[in-house]
């Protein structure tokens, strides 16, 4: 059995390098995997290892591959079009990548992280998408290549056709890999301290915010860590933390997290005290961990995959609100308040529905 896993974890974004683990380990849970090969690919080829993900393979490359089973393994993929996802990896272009882009541009130009049947030599092959993002306003063409999977599930909690709502898989990312992240406690003692950990995108980044976190710093005496969920173009920026919040507020509290392996930054959000974020998986992981937790964003938007997932798994109110409240909403929190972010019934719901759904597409792989 050869199982392709197929997803946008070539490039760095700490969430989906965390979907193949996952998926992986999940079926390991539920079924002997011994007698299956695993090819991890993305766009183009990429070796994550040294990020804590895997050396991920070129999509482009599949035919060559007698694949048996075929599984894009989660994230925002229904809306993310070739270009985009390109860009995503900024390549050295030369006669490989131009010829795989091309290739790329036949078969899935639109959809890039939805394969097409077609791109697959074994016609019996079993395909799944776990847990997929953004499939509410899917385009026709990407809905007709689904129609052809065995199995598809979404993690748009507002979606109203006819697959399977399920949530994000790295909901399971405490229950599978907690022990591998809190072993990196030995190489971040820091952790053992009360402190708070903010990551913000670029364009997250304004007066408003930085303001914010000032007052925040102020409020609470603690070390603010600033932290990477992703590197790739469009995410994060180490220099961005740097120039625009440590520079302008001076303050020895605020710091630069600079560790790139997602095991560690799982780790800084493990051990935190607050948790703050504009990154979806942030969220997740800091809902994984019961932390006191918050979303934030320069527009609210009520159709957004945040709203989406905390309206119906993470349901805490006002947790995700615009930058520009983050202060007072910290320092309106109770007893009370305290006590709904680590209650963890939420949590049990929620991992227990993607289990109920992983039941549904598991005999598959037997």
């Amino acid at each position: 059995m050869i199982v392709c896993c197929y997803g946008a974890f070539g490039r760095h974004n700490f969430g989906d390098i965390l979907f193949p683990h996952i998926f992986v380990e999940t079926l390991k849970t539920n079924i002997n995997i011994n007698n299956i090969k695993f090819i991890f690919c993305d766009l183009f080829e990429r070796d994550m290892r040294p990020y804590g993900g895997h050396d991920v393979k070129s999509i482009a490359d599949i035919s060559k591959e007698n694949i048996t089973h075929a599984v894009v393994v989660g994230g925002e993929v229904c809306g993310c079009s070739l270009e985009c996802g390109v860009q995503m990896f900024d390549p050295v272009i030369n006669d490989e990548t131009t010829n795989q882009i091309k290739y790329l541009q036949e078969n899935i130009k639109e959809g890039c992280y939805i394969l097409d049947r077609n791109m697959i030599k074994n016609p019996n092959c079993i395909m799944v998408a776990n847990s997929i993002g953004h499939l509410s306003n899917a385009t026709k063409k990407i809905n007709q290549r689904l129609k052809s999977y065995n199995y598809v599930s979404t993690r748009d909690s507002f979606y109203a056709g006819e697959y399977d709502i399920s949530p994000d898989c790295a909901v399971l990312t405490k229950k599978i890999f907690n022990d591998k992240i809190m072993s990196n406690i030995k190489d971040m003692l820091f952790v053992n301290e009360k402190y708070i950990a903010i990551q913000a995108s670029k364009d997250c980044i304004d007066d408003n915010l930085i303001e914010n976190i000032k007052k925040i710093s102020d409020y609470y005496k603690l070390p603010i860590y600033l932290f990477a969920a992703g590197l790739a173009p469009g995410h994060d920026s180490f220099e961005e933390y740097e120039k625009k919040i440590v520079n302008k507020l001076s303050n020895n509290n605020v710091k630069v997290f600079k560790e790139t392996n997602v095991w560690k930054i799982c780790c800084l959000i493990a051990n935190s005290h607050i948790t703050i974020g504009s990154s979806l998986h942030v969220r997740i992981l800091a809902f994984d961990y019961s932390k006191i937790r918050f979303t934030i964003t320069k527009n609210l938007d009520k159709n957004s995959k945040h709203y989406s997932f905390i309206n119906k798994w993470d349901n805490i109110t006002d947790s995700y609100i615009e930058s520009k409240h983050l202060f007072n909403s910290i320092k309106e929190l109770n007893s009370n308040k305290i006590n709904e972010f680590k209650d963890d019934r939420n949590l049990q719901k929620t991992i227990n529905q993607y289990e109920d759904n992983v039941k549904k597409y598991i005999h598959y792989f037997k």
